[in-house]
């Protein structure tokens, strides 16, 4: 019964899900770029930016990337900031 109360009390907990959605952008956002945008220039350093909650550096490395690529890294990422 404890444990399920410690459970249901970090459920609610804002600023736990909040890291969460962070977190879940993060991966969202890596998993795509990963797989779609591997080998297109900046990709390494966008990733870093990522990480680091750097949307203007983000931003900034997804500029050389094709227009529908770059937009949907972006909208993946904005739980992300």
């Amino acid at each position: 019964m404890t444990l399920r109360k410690l459970i249901d009390a970090a459920r609610r907990d804002p600023q736990i899900n909040e890291q969460n959605n962070r977190e879940q952008a993060q991966n969202l956002t890596y998993k795509f770029c990963y797989a779609i945008a591997g080998d297109l220039p900046g990709y390494e350093e966008a990733l870093r930016c990522l990480y680091a909650k750097d949307e203007a550096g983000f931003s900034g490395q997804l500029r050389e990337w094709p227009v529908d690529i770059a937009g949907r890294a972006k909208f993946l990422a904005q739980a992300a900031w």
